[in-house]
């Protein structure tokens, strides 16, 4: 039953290998290593004439897995102009990312106006301000407080592909397209409106929720209890340990002193992993050498 090379046998401070001649006067101790794999126990005697004096360790638990990062915000859909019309929704998007409505090829064409006219194109942040008392939505220009109401910047127009800014005059045949950011903050909503005539056409992102905090690195391993030597008599458990690390017993500046031998007489110490060795059938805990089965 002896142990492996995770326990050490100490006599005054050197390792010896056992079993080994101690006398009146020696100083024992035990020195153990915790395992490499989560929740593990191991237990050792060190053992001497009548003596016998356990420790057991037990290797802290697993941490829990890693939080996984957050799926990627999905492209925004390739929403057709119709689609467009009656009010977009992209929902999760990233934090500052950037979606063009209907979409990065199409447009919403300005098309049923009389021959030569113009009118004016405008961005709002308010869907309902088509519907507002006061607003023609057959003018061909803005409302006079159109301003009231303008996102920010993270709204562009864009006209035949390129920025502008507005209102802006738009004619048959001209191209437009709405170009948000989204909020640098999770779960926030930013909603814009693209103006013209009697034309409103609407689009709302919103940001992904936030990532759930990082699971917090277990606790470090308490350094071991300073036994007393009748502690170590008694059977000490230190648990939980860090894997792989070193622990002396009784301590790491105590010892187990070899008393009541007689004069000049020297006995076998060694160490065993079973707690329950001592009292086994057949082995005398007043002989002066180790059982004949000790390994």
């Amino acid at each position: 039953t002896t142990p492996g090379a995770w326990a050490e046998l100490l006599v005054n401070g050197s390792q010896v290998s056992y079993p080994v001649n101690v006398s009146n006067g020696d100083e024992l101790q035990m020195r153990l290593r915790a395992a490499p794999t989560y929740q593990t126990t191991r237990s050792a005697t060190l053992r001497y004439g009548n003596v016998s004096d356990s420790a057991t360790i037990h290797t802290v638990s697993a941490p829990p897995p890693p939080t996984p990062p957050p799926p990627p915000s999905p492209p925004p859909p390739d929403f057709a102009a119709v689609d467009f019309e009656l009010g977009v929704v992209v929902s999760p998007v990233a934090l500052n990312s950037s979606h063009t409505f209907p979409s990065n090829s199409g447009f919403v064409l300005v098309s049923g106006l009389g021959h030569g006219l113009q009118v004016e194109a405008w961005l709002d942040d308010d869907a309902s301000m088509g519907g507002s008392p006061g607003y023609n939505m057959s003018s061909s220009r803005a409302p006079w407080n159109w301003s009231a109401t303008t996102p920010g910047a993270w709204a562009e127009l864009l006209v035949n592909g390129s920025q502008v800014s507005y209102p802006v005059n738009v004619s048959n045949g001209d191209e437009l397209q709405m170009r948000l950011r989204a909020a640098p903050t999770y779960q926030t909503t930013r909603s814009a409106t693209l103006r013209y005539g009697n034309v409103s056409d609407s689009a709302t992102i919103h940001t992904v929720s936030a990532p759930p905090p990082p699971t917090p690195p277990p606790p470090p391993s308490p350094p071991p209890p300073d036994f007393a030597a009748v502690d170590f008599e008694l059977g000490v458990v230190v648990s939980p340990v860090a894997l792989n690390s070193s622990h002396t017993f009784p301590s790491n500046s105590g010892f187990v002193l070899v008393s009541g031998l007689g004069h000049g007489l020297q006995v076998e110490a060694w160490l065993d992993d079973d707690a329950s060795m001592g009292g086994s059938p057949g082995y005398n805990m007043s002989s002066s050498r180790a059982p004949w089965n000790w390994s």
